[in-house]
């Protein structure tokens, strides 16, 4: 009986390990989602303010003329 308690228990502390590590590699696969996202959502933004800067320009040169 004692060694079937054991057994289980062991079962059970490599199933929550095993968990834990599922949730950890998780984690960092989430982290790094993010962080791309992130770069290329600041990289878009760039893109679009330069892009609006140079059509304000190009109004405020053609109303100068």
């Amino acid at each position: 009986m004692q060694n079937t308690i054991q057994q289980e228990k062991k079962s059970r502390e490599e199933t929550e390990e095993a968990i834990l590590e599922m949730l950890r590699i998780m984690i960092t696969r989430m982290k790094s989602d993010i962080e791309n996202e992130r770069k290329e959502r600041e990289t878009t933004e760039e893109t679009l303010l330069s892009l609006l800067e140079d059509s304000c320009n190009k109004l405020n040169a053609s109303s100068q003329i």
